[in-house]
């Protein structure tokens, strides 16, 4: 009985260490290229045609790049990620009030999901990017 026992609190130590495994978002994962594909906002989900390229570099450098060329920076600014909350500051890119702010709600080796609260006409609202990774 003490066997048995014992093997069930491996596998579900196991289990608990798996997880926190599986939803950690750490700065390493962030960093790279990411592609916008599709946003969601107010039930809807629309392709993202033409948008930049988000670009995440080591150094909390952030870019929004040209997808056919990323010599061609459509602004810059930097980046920080504190937990599953990220910040993006920049003098050229012309962000409303709390617009630079995003919640992390996904970070796999191929998918960023970001959330923004937005406003409008009083009216709070949650709005979703979703990108995929390019490099």
């Amino acid at each position: 009985m003490k066997k048995i026992i014992a093997f069930a609190c491996v596998v579900m130590l196991i289990g608990l260490v798996g997880c926190k495994k599986k939803d950690k978002v750490s700065e390493g994962n962030i960093v790279g290229l990411w592609s916008l594909e599709e946003y969601e906002a107010y039930g809807h989900t629309v392709p993202a045609v033409n948008e930049p390229d988000w670009l995440f570099k080591k150094n909390h450098e952030f870019q929004l790049v040209e997808p056919l060329d990323e010599s061609i920076v459509y602004g810059e600014g930097t980046w920080n990620l504190n937990g599953k909350e990220l910040s993006i500051d920049s003098e050229e890119l012309e962000f409303d009030e709390g617009e630079n702010l995003f919640r992390v709600t996904k970070l796999t080796s191929s998918k960023l999901v970001l959330e923004s609260d937005v406003y409008e006409d009083g009216e709070k609202a949650v709005f979703t990017r979703i990108f995929e990774r390019k490099d």
